[in-house]
């Protein structure tokens, strides 16, 4: 459908009917794409017009997660509890899907949610008034300086690598000189090899794919060592910036564990023994207690526990990863891909195929090679001559595996 789009955009006729008798609603239809060519057909006829520019619109969601955390954490605080959840999932639900989906981005309109900075703004969001909390607990919580100081030193860290992770360039590939006719060059050579495929050629942006690499639908580029297109920081993680991505990946519950260790004392020294409780509440008496001394806080340290929690099984899944050497994508759609399924299995169907990984040279390489310690690793160092995973197009000798029987 991205060149149905392209050509509707143009000003392409779609009322016109093929020898068969059908227009291209017919096809869309056949096709199960109808919904997509139905919105394309409504922002072209100028029904879908998103109500701000492009710029504004983005700046007003990336600014919602803001807004929103302190909102809930005041009906939280002002409300009964049975009160107040309900009230969340409606302003949640009204702020996100009415306001977000159904207002800056109206049916039809050309920009998905996804490439917005909306889910990106939630982590920031966190991080941000992570550091205010602290800071209103810190006069109480003074005397625990080594846990302060570790949370001055991750804090920022946190941050640094957020923002590294978010701007770094993941290893786009150049996209062909269409004019000058290069992608015609790399047609024939594959197809004169006999390689031509959507494995190996990328249509969007006219190139050989190199091994491991995939294009984004998202960014709209070809990416080298493709791993996954990440929400969270609104940037593809590849061969560039999926180092960074980890250690950010790793120091972020760290910090909040760290926070959330400092709340707890301060709970622990700062409650009296005589706080009232709400008498709706069912929960352990100290718990109570602590929703009745500091409601924000507590919701706030429920949000940031779980948060901080599926991180740490993010973080456990990568490194997973790269212990067998395998990227997100790779691991998802192995039997896709002809260099990670045995050649004796290429025709079987996917539920039958074997997996080959080519890559694995065992963990302590497979480690090394994946954060560039050349004295272990053995392919970092040929990684680093021969220009990366972007001049890979074929399994090296170094990687050559036979499946025993």
């Amino acid at each position: 459908m991205k060149f149905a789009k392209t050509l509707i955009e143009a000003g392409a006729m779609v009322d016109v009917k093929d020898p068969q008798g059908k227009t291209p609603g017919d096809w869309a239809k056949e096709r199960g794409s109808y919904p997509t060519y139905e919105a394309a057909v409504r922002a072209k006829e100028g029904k879908a017009k998103e109500p701000f520019s492009p710029m504004v619109r983005n700046r007003i969601i990336y600014a919602l997660p803001f807004l929103e955390i302190p909102m809930v954490l005041f009906l939280f605080d002002t409300l009964p509890w049975f009160v107040a959840i309900p009230a969340v999932i409606i302003l949640v639900g009204l702020i996100t899907v009415y306001f977000t989906v159904r207002y800056l981005l109206r049916k039809g309109a050309s920009t998905k949610i996804v490439e917005t900075p909306f889910s990106t703004s939630i982590p920031q969001a966190s991080i941000f008034y992570a550091g205010v909390f602290w800071l209103q607990i810190l006069p109480a919580t003074g005397f625990m300086y080594l846990r302060h100081l570790m949370f001055l030193v991750c804090f920022p860290l946190t941050l640094y690598l957020f923002y590294n992770t978010n701007t770094t360039d993941p290893g786009y590939l150049r996209k062909a000189s269409v004019a000058e006719g290069e992608h015609k060059e790399t047609i024939i050579a594959l197809a004169e090899d006999g390689t031509l495929s959507a494995r190996t050629y990328c249509t969007t942006c006219a190139i050989r794919k190199p091994l491991r690499s995939k294009h984004c639908k998202i960014c709209d580029r070809c990416v080298s060592k493709f791993d996954h297109h990440c929400p969270w920081t609104m940037n593809c993680v590849g061969e560039n910036n999926h180092r960074m991505f980890m250690s950010f990946v790793a120091m972020m519950p760290i910090t909040m564990f760290i926070l959330l260790s400092i709340v707890y004392q301060y709970f622990a020294v700062s409650i009296p023994a005589s706080q009232p409780i709400s008498p709706t509440c069912f929960l352990p008496y100290e718990i109570c207690q602590a929703f009745a001394f500091d409601t924000k806080l507590v919701i706030f340290s429920i949000w940031t526990f779980f948060n901080s929690l599926w991180i740490t099984f993010l973080l456990g899944s990568q490194s997973y990863q790269i212990a067998v050497s395998l990227t997100t994508n790779e691991m998802v759609n192995w039997h896709r891909f002809s260099y990670l399924v045995n050649p004796e299995d290429a025709e079987l169907p996917p539920y039958r195929k074997r997996k080959l990984n080519q890559f694995d040279g065992g963990i302590v390489r497979n480690c090394a090679d994946f954060w560039k310690i050349g004295a272990i690793g053995g392919a970092s160092g040929d990684m680093k001559k021969g220009g990366g995973w972007k001049q890979m197009y074929v399994v090296g000798p170094k990687y050559e595996k036979v499946m025993e029987a």
